[in-house]
Order: structure tokens, then sequence, then C-alpha cells
């Protein structure tokens, strides 16, 4: 073996992979970029930060309107219904997975300000986080410890203290911007077939009300349609 040969490590085929990989990635997304924006929700979706028109594309498949009568059964769909868990029958595992990379790429580019769900994870996690610390989850985090999860076996000294993990909380938040982004899709897909708008259950709190929440670039608004 020539020993003045320069050896390839394995952090240097990693990175080499994981540029093609995302080379590739761009490239399908600027393919499937006009056939994404011919719908309206589609158009919409690839508006907003942290959807690629690849993820687009992907919701654009696992969602038809018509087979959901509200967005909690999109919800449910999603596995995003706390009380359907441990049913293989209740989601679309793949679909699932699907919203975790939503989640997921809200929470990369949550510091980014006009990240608008990006922002919504941030808030919800700094909220989350709080009524950890002041224990308000202690119940929780005692079921956990109950149920002996072996998910949460380097962690029993949190849960012992009435806490739940930082990366139960983290995820917690993820679950919550993607459900919001989901409602948000659901309404500008149901507007769009049926042509009034969606009934809208999502609200967060502010100053103490709940509020329904604005959709971004909404595209029915009356200066969209002016």
């Amino acid at each position: 073996m020539d020993r003045n040969k320069i050896l390839v490590t394995k952090g240097d085929l990693i990175l080499h992979l994981e540029q093609s990989l995302e080379s590739s990635i761009q490239t399908i997304d600027r393919a499937i970029t006009p056939y994404v924006s011919s719908t309206v929700v589609g158009s919409w979706a690839i508006s907003q930060i942290g959807i690629t028109p690849t993820i687009a594309a992907a919701l654009g498949t696992f969602i038809d309107i018509n087979n959901f009568e509200n967005v909690g059964s999109l919800w449910r769909h999603a596995g995003l219904d706390p009380t359907q868990k441990n049913s293989s029958f209740s989601h679309n595992p793949d679909f699932k997975s699907l919203c975790w990379k939503i989640g997921t790429n809200f929470a990369d580019r949550s510091e980014e300000k006009s990240c608008f769900y990006g922002q919504l994870y941030l808030q919800d996690k700094k909220r989350r986080l709080t009524n950890n610390e002041q224990g308000n989850y202690s119940e929780k985090a005692g079921k956990i410890l109950q149920d002996l999860n072996p998910r949460f076996n380097n962690d029993k000294t949190t849960l012992l203290e009435g806490k739940l993990p930082d990366a139960q909380i983290d995820a917690q938040a993820r679950r919550y911007a993607v459900k919001i982004f989901l409602s948000h899709y659901y309404a500008v897909a149901y507007q769009d077939l049926n042509a009034v708008p969606a009934d809208r259950p999502t609200k967060i709190t502010v100053n103490g009300k709940k509020q329904t929440l604005d959709i971004p670039n909404n595209p029915f608004t009356e200066e969209s349609i002016s």
C-alpha cells in the first residue's frame, strides 16, 4: 500500500455524503417547485420558513382534505392526538415521521424572526420550561416513573425531582408548533376547496386571553384577494 496516498477519513466520507445528499435535495426541490406552487395550499406551505417544496409535496400526498372532517381528525392522522397513544390504527406512521421532520425544521430555524412557526416553538418551549421549574408537571413525571419507561432511565434524577426531562419539553414544543402549522394548512386547503373559511379551534393565550392565531401569508385575506 502506498503510504504517501492521502487517506480519506470516516469524517471526510460522511461530510461528502451529507453534501451530496443536500445537493440532491436542492435539485429535487427546484424540480418540483412549479408543481407544488400550482396549488393554493402548496404555494402557501412553501412560503413558510421550514417547509421545503419536498415537504410540501409530501404533505399533499398525505392530506386529502375531503378525508378530514376537522383539524382534530388531521392531528389524529399525524399521531398528534395524545388521547390516541399506543394505537397503531389511529395514525399514519409515515405522516407522523414527516411531522417530526417539520418540527425539527421549525426548531432549527427558530432563531430567524421571520420563521413564524419556529417562533411559536420558542414561545411554547419557554412556557413549558417555566412550568417545569415550578413543578407543574410533577404528576406527569410521577406517572413516567411509575410506568418505568426504559426511555427515561437516564432521566430518573430529574423525574424524581418532579420535573420532565428537557428533551421531552423540547419535543412537546415542537409538536405544538407542528399542530398549529397543520391547523393553518387545513384552514387554507379547506377554504380553497369549499370557498368558505374552516372552523378555527386552535388558540393560544396572549396576555391572559385566548386568541386565534392569524395564518401567516394567508392567501384568503382581503389584502391578497383585492
